[in-house]
């Protein structure tokens, strides 16, 4: 066992550091935060859970690893102007592949 791992294996990670950062997308005059989670004691990401991956400038999305949360924000006064004929965003979803002889 590698010293992280033991690290690791002996937190109760009670203690989580949040980072965010608010993105401005100019061209769509939408707003979109990216939050990470790392336990302070140890180093441990955080993984986010029951979004789908890629982003979504009206909801909420994930990266492809999941350790980063995109959270779509306006401010309270205001009302994002319609997208129109642009997209929202994209996502991915799981294809099965053929097998192969």
């Amino acid at each position: 066992m590698t010293a992280v791992e033991e690290a690791r294996s002996g937190c109760d990670h009670g203690c989580v550091l949040v980072a965010g950062n608010l993105v401005r997308l100019p061209d769509s005059d939408r707003w979109n935060v990216e939050v990470r989670l790392t336990c302070q004691g140890c180093g441990e990401p955080f993984r986010f859970r029951g979004l789908p991956v890629g982003l979504n400038l009206d909801g909420a999305a994930v990266s492809v690893d999941g350790l980063e949360a995109r959270l779509a924000v306006h401010p309270a006064g205001e009302e994002p102007l319609p997208l129109g004929d642009h997209p929202a965003g994209f996502a991915f979803r799981p294809i099965e592949l053929e097998e192969r002889p």
